[in-house]
């Protein structure tokens, strides 16, 4: 499976909607790291990895102090 549904099938057991409930990877129980970072798919991130993903699904909807993506909703 990709992150998409995996993003799917856990905002699914949680009980959130993904497309409107902002979420971090632990929201969902997911390891961010297994994707290389929820930000490699954003088309919004400072980070240079964001550059890298031509699947573009999230967007970033919250930023911790430090300016990095925090939560996200899938597009």
């Amino acid at each position: 499976m990709g992150i998409k549904e995996d993003i799917l099938n856990a905002s699914k057991k949680v009980g959130i909607n993904p497309y409107t409930d902002p979420f971090k990877a632990s929201t969902l129980g997911l390891n961010a790291n297994k994707y290389g970072s929820f930000s490699d798919y954003c088309s919004e991130t400072e980070s240079a990895s964001g550059k890298y993903s031509k699947t573009i699904i999230l967007k970033v909807v919250e930023r911790n102090k430090s300016k990095k993506p925090f939560k996200y909703l899938l597009l």
